[in-house]
C-alpha cells in the first residue's frame, strides 16, 4: 500500500468525522453512505476506514482527553479539522496497529493538505507526546472517560443497574469483536436449511442467531444484497431485538395487524409472511422516504398481503379505533441498547431529550392502545435499556386503559439470562444478554 493511498484512506475517515462529530450527523449512515462511494477500494482499505472512523466516533471522549493531556490548545479549542485529525491520531496509536512514525507522518500531511501548513509543527508535536503519554495513561478513577460516556449518562445508567451491570455494558458498548449482521428467513417458499445453504454457496459463513426464530447470524457478509436470497426476498436485514418484537406479536391467521412506526419494513414484512401469508398488515410511518424504504422491502419479499399508509403515531385514528387485532409500537427511544452499533447517540442525547422521549413514547402508546379491539393484543418495544422508556411506561399505559400484560412464555424458545418471560416483559442488555439491548412487553386488552 503506497503512502498516497494511506493518506487518501485517512482523508476519507476525516470527512466522516466532520460530518459526524462537528455537523451531528448520524455515523452509521455517513460511514455506510463513504463505503458505498469508495466501494472500489479494496476491501482491507475499507476495513481501515470503517474501523477507524467508527473507532474515533466511539471513544471521543477518551482520544479527546488523551489531546488535552499532551496539547497546549484542549480538544474543544482547536480547529474541527485539527482536533479530528489529532483524534485520528490518538486512536491509531492506541487501539491499531500503525507504526508511530507512520501515524504522525500522515497527520502532519493531512493537516498540510487541508490547508494547515503553519499548524504542521503543532499536529506532529502533540502526536509525537500522545504516543509517550498513552502507555502511561489509566482512567480508572475516570470511568465516564475509559467509556467515553457522558458523565452525567454513567451517573444516570447507575441509577437504574448495579455497577457490575453497568460496567459490562460499557465494556460490550466499546467492544472491538465487531459488529453482527443478522437476517430473518422467510420459509415460505424455501426451507431455511435451504437458504442456508445458498449463503454458504456464495462464501458467507453462517450459524443461528440467539433467541430469535428463523434468524441468522452472518459472518464475512460483504453486500449482502448482492446475494441471491436477498434479491429474492427470502431474507431480510433485521436485528434481534425487531425480529424479537414481531415474534412475540404472534398473529393468528387472517388477524389485522397494525405496525405503528414501521420503516425500514422489517417488522412489518415478518407479521405478513405469518400463518403462511393470511395475516393482513397495515404498515405506518410518518415520512414519505422511510414509507418508500418499506415499499421497497416489501416488492423485494412478495408481501402482497401488507399495506402502507404515511400516518403520525402522534395523531389518534379515531377510524380505526378498536378495528386490530394486533398493534406493535416500536416506538422512538433514546437507543441506549444500540450504542454498539451507533455510538454517537450518546453524545447527543441531554437528560431533556429523555424526558421528550417519555412523553412522546406515551403518546403514541396511548394512540396505540385505542386501535385494540376488545381482546386483541398490543406489544410495545423499545431498542432503549433505560426503565423510564420501557417498564415505567408500561406501568403507566396500565393505569390509563383497559389492559393486562400477557405472559411472553409462548414465543420465546430459548432461556435468556435475566428474564422471566411469564412476567409478559422482556429486557435485553448488553453484556448480559447476546444482542443489543432491547424491551418488549406484550399486553392484552380486556
Amino acid at each position: 500500500m503506497t503512502e498516497t493511498k494511506k493518506e487518501n484512506e485517512r482523508e476519507i475517515v476525516l470527512a466522516i468525522l466532520i460530518e459526524v462529530l462537528e455537523k451531528n450527523q448520524f455515523s452509521h449512515i455517513v460511514i455506510r453512505q463513504a463505503l458505498d462511494k469508495y466501494s472500489y477500494l479494496p476491501q482491507k482499505d475499507r476495513s481501515f476506514i470503517a474501523r477507524l472512523s467508527r473507532g474515533c466516533v466511539e471513544r471521543k471522549i477518551e482520544l479527546d482527553a488523551i489531546i488535552d493531556k499532551a496539547a497546549s490548545v484542549k480538544a474543544s479549542k482547536q480547529k474541527p479539522v485539527i482536533r479530528n485529525i489529532l483524534r485520528m491520531a490518538a486512536y491509531q496509536l492506541k487501539y491499531m496497529d500503525v507504526p508511530e512514525h507512520a501515524v504522525c507522518s500522515e497527520a502532519v500531511k493531512l493537516a498540510a493538505k487541508k490547508g494547515f501548513w503553519s499548524l504542521k509543527g503543532f499536529v506532529n508535536a502533540v502526536t509525537r507526546k500522545m504516543a509517550v503519554l498513552i502507555p502511561t495513561l489509566g482512567w480508572s478513577d475516570q470511568p465516564s472517560v475509559y467509556y467515553s460516556v457522558p458523565q452525567w449518562l454513567y451517573d444516570k445508567l447507575l441509577s437504574w443497574y448495579p455497577k457490575e451491570k453497568v460496567v459490562a455494558y460499557l465494556e460490550a458498548a466499546v467492544s472491538q469483536s465487531g459488529h453482527p449482521m443478522y437476517v430473518h428467513c422467510h420459509t415460505g417458499r424455501y426451507s431455511i436449511e435451504e437458504i442456508v445453504s445458498s449463503l454458504e454457496k456464495e462464501g458467507i459463513s453462517v450459524k443461528k442467531a440467539p433467541y430469535a426464530d428463523d434468524c441468522l447470524e452472518l459472518i464475512d457478509a460483504g453486500d449482502i444484497r448482492r446475494t441471491n436470497v436477498f434479491q429474492d426476498g427470502l431474507i431480510q436485514i433485521q436485528d434481534i431485538s425487531s425480529a424479537l418484537a414481531a415474534q412475540c406479536v404472534a398473529p393468528q391467521e387472517n388477524s389485522f395487524c397494525i405496525d405503528m412506526c414501521a420503516a425500514p419494513g422489517g417488522k412489518s414484512i415478518h407479521l405478513a409472511k405469518a400463518k403462511g401469508g393470511t395475516t393482513k398488515v397495515l404498515s405506518r410511518d410518518i415520512s414519505w422516504e422511510k414509507l418508500e424504504l418499506i415499499e421497497e422491502n416489501r416488492v423485494r419479499c412478495h408481501a402482497d398481503n401488507m399495506q402502507i399508509e404515511q400516518w403520525d403515531a402522534c395523531v389518534p385514528d379515531e377510524e380505526r379505533k378498536e378495528t386490530a387485532d394486533y398493534v406493535l409500537a416500536d416506538v422512538p427511544c433514546s437507543g441506549l441498547g444500540i450504542l454498539s452499533r451507533k455510538p454517537d447517540i450518546k453524545y447527543q442525547l441531554t437528560q431533556e431529550r429523555l424526558t421528550e422521549l417519555v412523553s412522546l413514547q406515551r403518546e403514541i402508546l396511548v394512540n396505540a392502545a385505542k386501535l385494540v379491539k376488545p381482546g386483541g393484543v398490543l406489544v410495545y418495544s423499545t431498542c432503549t435499556i433505560n426503565p423510564e422508556e420501557n417498564e415505567e411506561n408500561v406501568r403507566y399505559l396500565l393505569t390509563q386503559m383497559p389492559f393486562e400484560l400477557e405472559s411472553l412464555a409462548p414465543f420465546i424458545k430459548e432461556e435468556i439470562e435475566g428474564n422471566d418471560p411469564s412476567s409478559g416483559m422482556l429486557k435485553l442488555l448488553p453484556g448480559q444478554n447476546q444482542c443489543d439491548g432491547f424491551f418488549v412487553a406484550r399486553l392484552r386488552r380486556k
